[in-house]
């Protein structure tokens, strides 16, 4: 970033580069967790009261949660 800066790069374009780069690595790892949680809700039911094993909306809440946080570091 600093060289960028250095070389005479916009603030503003560095920022919306770091965004980008956070928001897809975030949207990975939100897609990565869905399929592993699908995957392990078997072995979870146990677990969860009083939802079930697949509640889009807790899946759908989290991982919206998960990209907010990511975009905010």
């Amino acid at each position: 970033m600093g060289i960028r800066l250095a070389l005479g790069a916009q603030a503003s374009g560095v920022l919306k580069l770091v965004l980008k780069q956070g928001a897809i690595l975030g949207i990975i790892g939100v897609l990565i967790g869905l399929v592993a949680s699908f995957a392990l809700t078997g072995l979870m039911k146990n677990l969860l009261f009083n939802v079930s094993t697949t509640d889009w909306s807790t899946f759908s809440v989290i991982g919206v949660l998960q990209i907010g946080v990511a975009l905010l570091a």
